[in-house]
């Protein structure tokens, strides 16, 4: 089985550390960044399969990181989280190709079943998985 690389982006240290804990495991390597330029630098040497992205951060948000991804790879596997979700933010997220919109609080537990789906229905060749609770 190949080690799944995922990149948790959020600004917050404690979301970060708790992503790193939930899904570290033989299965997922996970790395932080803090923000959506650092991500930028850290893929410049590593691709991901799969990015955590907060939608508010400092320096560039989640949602230009998002088109940043997009134009990279269009089937770059993307979860938005965020404390400040709407309706209009996640259809924006949507409509750029968004896997998932997950608003915290979450569930880790539901999370880390979301993020597999969507790994699986990749490797299967099916077009970045998520789920449809938009």
């Amino acid at each position: 089985m190949d080690t799944k690389k995922i990149l948790v982006v959020d600004d917050d240290p404690s979301v970060r550390e708790l992503f790193e804990k939930a899904l570290e495991s033989p299965e997922y390597e996970v790395r932080g960044a803090s923000d959506g330029v650092e991500a930028l630098e850290r893929i410049k040497d590593a691709t991901f399969d799969l990015y955590l992205i907060d939608l508010m951060m400092p320096r560039m948000g989640g949602m230009d990181l998002l088109r940043a991804l997009k134009e990279f790879d269009r089937e770059t596997i993307v979860f938005i989280i965020t404390g400040l979700g709407s309706e209009e933010s996640a259809r924006e997220a949507r409509e750029l190709g968004c896997s998932d919109y997950i608003t915290k609080p979450f569930d880790i537990d539901e999370v880390k079943t979301l993020i597999r789906e969507a790994l699986d229905a990749r490797d299967r060749g099916l077009r970045g998985g998520g789920s449809d609770r938009l």
